[in-house]
C-alpha cells in the first residue's frame, strides 16, 4: 500500500529565523495571505480560498546554513492575471522578470534566502527574460494578493547518492529522470556539494518536512510495515498520523484530513 493515491493536499514546511521579515516578504511580495498563527508555526494560503498551502516554522535557536541548502527552489502556480498584479506592483525588487504564452513569471529570493518561483507556467524552461521596462501591465488597485494558488515543484539538492536511491525506493512508480513526479506536485532532486545538505532538520534555517493529507480511505496502521524501520518514526494510538524521516533529515508527516 503506499499513501500517495490517497493524498488530497501536499504541503511543505520551511525552517525560518525571524517571522516578521519572512511574512512581510509572503504576504508582500508573493501575495499570500496568513491562515493561521499557532506557536512557532505559521500556516499560509491564498486570499479567498483559505487553504493551507505551506508552513514557516519559526526557530530562532536554528542557524544559517553553511553553503547550499537542501532547498534548491520552490515553483508556486498561480493565476496568471494575479502573477501579473504582483510583478508591477514589486518590479523594483527583481533583478529578473520571465514571460511565456501563459503569462508573466518572477523568482524571488526570502529573507532565509529561499529561492521562490512564481508563474502561471508549469515548465521553467518555456519561460524567457523580458526586459523590465517594456512591462504593460494595468494596475488593478482592488488587488490584494493571490486568490489561491498550487505547488507545481520543489527542487532538492543532494550530496549522497544513497539519499536518492532512497527516495526511488520508496517511490519507484513515480521515480523517473531524478524526479518524484507525483500527481500533485513534482520533487526534483540535485546532486551538489555542500556541508549542509545532510544536516539534521532541526538544526538549520531550510526546507524542514512535506505534509501529505490523505484521505479516510487510507489506512495508516497498513503503512507501519513499510516505515517503521526509517528514523524518526511515528504513528499515533488512532491512527490518524504518521511520520518518519528520510536519510537526508526531511521528514515526511502523513495525515488524515
Amino acid at each position: 500500500m503506499n499513501f500517495i493515491d490517497y493524498t488530497e493536499g501536499f504541503m511543505p514546511a520551511y525552517r525560518i529565523d525571524n517571522r516578521e521579515s519572512n511574512l512581510q516578504f509572503f504576504r508582500d511580495v508573493l501575495g499570500m495571505k496568513v491562515l493561521l498563527e499557532e506557536g512557532a508555526l505559521v500556516s499560509l494560503g491564498g486570499c479567498d480560498e483559505h487553504e493551507t498551502r505551506f508552513f514557516i516554522e519559526e526557530s530562532p535557536d536554528a542557524r544559517a546554513i553553511e553553503g547550499l541548502k537542501k532547498h534548491k527552489y520552490t515553483h508556486i502556480l498561480a493565476n496568471k492575471d494575479e502573477v501579473a498584479q504582483l510583478v508591477i506592483r514589486n518590479f523594483h525588487r527583481f533583478a529578473k522578470i520571465y514571460q511565456s504564452s501563459e503569462g508573466y513569471a518572477f523568482q524571488a529570493l526570502s529573507p532565509e534566502h529561499d529561492l521562490f518561483w512564481i508563474s502561471s507556467e508549469r515548465d521553467l524552461n518555456n519561460l524567457s527574460e523580458i526586459d523590465k521596462s517594456k512591462l504593460d501591465i494595468e494596475v488593478q488597485a482592488d488587488f490584494v494578493g493571490l486568490t489561491d494558488f498550487s505547488i507545481a515543484e520543489i527542487a532538492i539538492n543532494y550530496s549522497d547518492k544513497n539519499i536518492i536511491d532512497s527516495y526511488q525506493n520508496l517511490f519507484p512508480q513515480w521515480f523517473k529522470n531524478d524526479k518524484l513526479e507525483f500527481p500533485f506536485g513534482t520533487l526534483t532532486f540535485s546532486e551538489e556539494k555542500g556541508e549542509d545538505l545532510s544536516a539534521p532538520m532541526d538544526q538549520t534555517f531550510d526546507l524542514e518536512f512535506f505534509l501529505f493529507q490523505v484521505n479516510q480511505e487510507c489506512q495508516l496502521e497498513q503503512l507501519k510495515s513499510d516505515y517503521k524501520n526509517y528514523s524518526e518514526f511515528y504513528l499515533d494510538n488512532r491512527n490518524n498520523n504518521l511520520s518518519f524521516e528520510m536519510p537526508n533529515h526531511l521528514q515526511f508527516w502523513i495525515n488524515k484530513n
